[in-house]
């Protein structure tokens, strides 16, 4: 109810958008993709080509209704839940690069010397985000995985009402659906799993 009196015309022009965010209020970010396709399919019409499909990130200030080019070769764009920085991945010659700024701010072509930057160097200035030289966790979901099961089933045996245990054999039922873990292919699998177990319980 009162939907039309809640409505804003945003002041862009039809176009191929892909993401969009909201800075403020009065600012929003959006990306425009390249001419070509329907501009009215909508997400439904979306493919994952077009997915990863590049454009511009664009500024909109809705008060003035003017609109502001931030950057090219966009893919994919983050704002940080403060709204006060927003990290980019960049296609740079066929190369995806992971860079970071102020949300909605134009990233700066010279630094405080009027000297040019080197976008290859990391830092603020060029925004790049050394991937390289972070750590890296590698996981291996299956072990992973297994683990939650045996501990999700101990934790299940130790706060159980007794009531419940009389004439259960827990340890049958772990060694019942364990083989069934080589199956498990996600997350939500495993919690099937779980909940099938549960159900032994009468839970």
């Amino acid at each position: 109810e009162g939907l039309a009196r809640r409505t804003y015309a945003v002041p862009v022009p039809a176009r191929r958008m892909g993401q969009l965010e909201v800075l403020y209020d009065d600012v929003l970010l959006y990306t425009a993709l390249p001419d070509g396709g329907d501009p009215t399919a909508g997400a439904a019409a979306e493919t994952d080509a077009e997915a990863e499909e590049a454009g511009a990130l664009i500024r909109v200030d809705l008060a003035s209704g003017r609109s502001t080019t931030l950057m090219e070769g966009v893919v994919e764009v983050a704002v940080s839940a403060d709204a006060g920085t927003m990290c980019v991945l960049l296609d740079e010659g066929g190369e995806r690069v992971l860079r970071a700024f102020e949300a909605g701010a134009k990233p700066p072509d010279e630094d405080e010397d009027e000297g040019e930057i080197d976008p290859d160097r990391p830092g603020d200035l060029s925004g790049l985000v050394d991937l390289d030289g972070r750590v890296v966790l590698e996981v291996d979901l299956r072990r992973e995985w297994a683990q939650m099961f045996h501990e999700a089933w101990a934790a299940t045996e130790a706060k159980v009402h007794p009531s419940v245990l009389e004439g259960v054999d827990m340890a049958a039922i772990r060694e019942a659906y364990s083989p069934l873990l080589g199956r498990v292919n996600c997350l939500h699998e495993l919690l099937d799993l779980l909940g099938e177990m549960q159900a032994e319980l009468g839970a």
